[in-house]
């Protein structure tokens, strides 16, 4: 929980800040539009705008160094729970007989998407990259597919 509320409140200045240059772009758009059709003189326009022109430009750079908030999912415990028991039968699988069984390769299937051998330099091992589901892991509410990337070995 305490995860999710310091989440939240890392994400509070940056959506305050993109507010503040939202309304600040509405109220050029309002001033010049109001010179456009003649609702405020030229000299008022002289005035206002460049003001508001600046305020805009300051907000746009103090947004751009506010970092992006992170990205929060929420994964399903009973699926979570699945996927560790695919991994320990997996370990399983292999090491009763040594060799790769027909159950370990579905569950192989279900774990790993992808396999990335990288050649190796010259005197070194390959190295390799697997990436792994957890789309079905994630709550269904957040509509994306979400890969978890293993750590090169």
């Amino acid at each position: 929980m305490t995860s999710i509320k310091s989440s939240i409140r890392g994400r509070a200045p940056r959506e305050k800040a993109a507010q503040r240059l939202d309304a600040a772009r509405r109220e050029y758009d309002r001033v010049l539009n109001a010179y456009v059709k003649g609702m405020i003189a030229e000299a008022e326009a002289e005035q206002r705008l460049p003001v508001l022109r600046e305020e805009r430009q300051h907000l746009e750079a103090e947004l751009a160094v506010l970092p992006q908030p992170p990205k929060v999912v929420t994964l399903k415990p009973a699926l979570v729970a699945r996927y560790i028991r695919d991994l320990e039968a997996l370990a399983a699988a292999i090491g009763e007989n040594g060799f790769v069984s027909e159950e370990a390769k579905k569950i192989v299937r279900d774990v790993v998407s992808t396999v990335t051998v990288y050649p190796p330099k010259a005197g070194e091992q390959p190295s390799i990259l697997i990436d792994g589901y957890l789309s079905n892991m994630v709550d269904q509410g957040l509509g994306h597919l979400v890969s978890v990337r293993g750590e090169r070995w």
